[in-house]
């Protein structure tokens, strides 16, 4: 009898030990580090290969308790190539479940980019087609769940809100998916200081955003150097504005033509279009590009100066600025003939 009980109470001692072990090897690597880590899943691989890799970067404490885990969780077949983003604050099981949802992507999209633009480096990066891209940034769905669109006339799209930044993305989201994280971040970047600042002057988010989609095309790279021309640009559209003189953007004439020259030709700038800014006084009926927050900020927060004209070199590096008409055709002979 003593026997037995020696024995059952060894038995319950050794489960006790392999429970704590298994518990053990199953934690968080760190339950304090929520430091996200590349994780990337190749097509094929099987889950002692996933399991290998997550120990050799140090993601989980064993490659057996991970096999184990996935296969008792029924989920060993169901691992999704793509890059995850881990954390050593994730325990095994939980780390099982989220590699089979399918992994994120990189998007980077550049400032001064259009919609077209956008839809196409999306269909060009496999997630999606160009035209479902631009047809949902046409939804006025949107309208409803931003204050900052509430200026937005009904008839245009979203030309000028999606933020150019650099997404993390799950494709199996949709093009909506990443359009929501742009204006989701366009929200947080144009901050209500920079809201307040336009209402105290008497100007609308859509035609500060408008605006500012201009400045972007005309400073190009500038807002790589500090942003100065960029906000000396914007100082001079606004007080243009202000006197009625024609912006006269090469930017506008581009977004009708589709070409990227520094200097339309003189037909182009003849073309009849509301957004051609030599024919029409004011702003375009709508932004041209999506600006960044560079350009954005150039127009809250413009560099006052006492120019009227301004023109780009060729290489688009340096600014050249004019009081006047002739000061400017002065410059154009001296800088681009």
């Amino acid at each position: 009898m003593k026997t037995s009980l020696k024995f059952i109470g060894f038995i319950l001692v050794v489960i006790l030990v392999l429970l704590f072990v298994s518990l053990f090897l199953i934690s968080p690597v760190s339950s304090a580090d929520n430091t996200k880590h590349d994780f990337v899943i190749s097509d094929g691989e099987t889950a002692g290969a996933i399991a290998q890799n997550l120990a050799d970067e140090g993601l989980i404490r064993s490659v057996t308790a991970f096999k184990l885990s996935a296969k008792i969780l029924r989920l060993d077949h169901n691992f999704k190539s793509g890059t995850y983003s881990v954390t050593k604050s994730w325990n095994t099981p939980e780390i099982v479940f989220r590699l089979t949802l399918g992994g994120l992507a990189r998007i980077q999209l550049l400032e001064g980019w259009n919609i077209k633009e956008m839809a196409n480096f999306w269909q060009l990066k496999g997630f999606g087609e160009a035209e479902t891209f631009k047809k949902a940034t046409q939804s006025d769905e949107w309208d409803k769940q931003y204050d900052f669109l509430k200026d937005k006339p009904k008839n245009v799209d979203l030309e000028g809100y999606l933020f150019p930044d650099t997404y993390e993305i799950n494709p199996t989201n949709g093009e909506k998916g990443l359009i929501k994280k742009m204006l989701d971040n366009f929200d947080q970047k144009f901050t209500s200081e920079m809201r307040a600042e336009l209402k105290k002057r008497g100007m609308s988010i859509f035609d500060a955003v408008t605006l500012a989609s201009i400045v972007e095309k005309e400073a190009g790279s500038d807002c790589l150097q500090g942003g100065t021309n960029t906000a000396m640009i914007a100082d001079i559209f606004l007080r243009r504005l202000e006197i009625g003189l024609a912006l006269q953007s090469d930017a506008t004439v581009n977004f009708i033509t589709g070409k990227s020259k520094s200097q339309p030709s003189v037909n182009d700038t003849k073309i009849n279009n509301p957004y051609n800014t030599y024919q029409n006084r004011g702003l375009t009926p709508g932004p041209i590009s999506n600006p960044g927050l560079c350009a954005l900020k150039a127009v809250v927060y413009p560099k006052a100066n006492n120019y009227l004209y301004f023109l780009t070199s060729l290489d688009g590096k340096n600014f050249y600025y004019a009081t006047n008409y002739v000061g400017h055709l002065v410059n154009k002979r001296k800088y681009l003939d």
